[in-house]
């Protein structure tokens, strides 16, 4: 076997220790390796079946039973595994850059049949219009060289259509309004995300009533020009334009809201021009800067004594 491919088979059985233990009962580490390496494997469909078939042609059935028992009856915990897949990413991620932003953005999933929770007739904003789809919020951090998912907010389950039934992802919502009420709050938001009203309203709510936020909209369509220029004017053309809340928040510009800032640029590119944020709090730094000073004063006195 090639250094190379030894190398991932060491990291891929580092990965899936930390998943057995995630999981539990010994029984389910077989079934836990197989789906792995299902999702690893080439092709589209990440469903049981068709992995079963690549995974063991000759014992197709037997293979997906045990697969789909896993995946749909055996009681280990989702979030215990998003947990150990966040911190296993994350441990990569920082060491390419500290952390820049969190990202929260709302993420349609097109579906064809009915049968799926939550799929109903909705905006989708991969389609860029009402489709039959399914709508998760995701949140997402991202340094200055990549981005990594660490959560998907959907309650029970991918909730029914906003409006229909209860508010969806009503956990993750009530954090995210309660942080919008704070003082001196900074929100970076891509303009996508205002064509779905669980993510816009709240903001609108925010930006009508808590006079210290501070926010910047990203999107590449704003106007037709530079998509480097920082202004605060929608222009001319572009999807951005039709958006309704883009439109209170222009007009809120116009009337002199410093607080808002519209960015004509794709989120990539802002991402290249903002600050790496520090790792510790402030209370941290402040901490070592003592520290740091301590030692030095000790350094001064031990160097005078030895002067004398």
């Amino acid at each position: 076997m090639p250094s190379h491919q030894l190398l991932e088979a060491k990291r891929f059985e580092a990965y899936l220790e930390k998943m057995s233990l995630a999981v539990g009962h010994a029984d389910r580490h077989g079934p836990l390796r197989a789906y792995l390496s299902g999702l690893l494997l080439p092709g589209e469909r990440k469903s049981v079946e068709p992995m079963a078939a690549k995974l063991d042609p000759l014992h197709v059935q037997a293979r997906h039973q045990s697969m789909h028992h896993f995946v749909a009856q055996a009681p280990w915990s989702e979030r215990d595994v998003l947990r150990v897949a966040r911190d296993y990413a994350l441990a990569a991620f920082e060491r390419h850059a500290p952390i820049a932003a969190w990202v929260v953005d709302d993420t349609g999933i097109p579906k064809k049949g009915s049968h799926s929770v939550g799929v109903a007739h909705q905006y989708c904003g991969i389609l860029g219009k009402s489709a039959n789809c399914q709508v998760a919020v995701t949140v997402s951090l991202v340094n200055a060289v990549l981005s990594v998912p660490v959560d998907i907010f959907k309650g029970a389950g991918l909730s029914a259509p906003f409006g229909k039934t209860r508010p969806p992802f009503l956990e993750m919502m009530a954090r995210f309004q309660s942080l919008l009420r704070e003082r001196s709050v900074g929100l970076l938001v891509l303009c996508s995300g205002f064509n779905d009203q669980h993510i816009a309203e709240p903001i609108l709510s925010a930006v009508k009533s808590n006079t210290s936020l501070r926010m910047i909209v990203v999107a590449p369509d704003l106007c037709g020009l530079d998509a480097d220029l920082l202004y605060n004017t929608v222009g001319s053309r572009g999807a951005a334009q039709n958006n309704n809340a883009v439109a209170q928040f222009n007009h809120l510009i116009d009337h002199g809201d410093s607080r808002l800032t519209l960015v004509n640029a794709k989120f990539g590119d802002i991402t290249q021009l903002m600050p790496l944020l520090p790792m510790q709090s402030e209370a941290e730094q402040q901490e070592a800067r003592i520290r740091a000073l301590e030692a030095w004063v000790a350094i001064q006195k031990r160097e005078r004594r030895d002067q004398t």
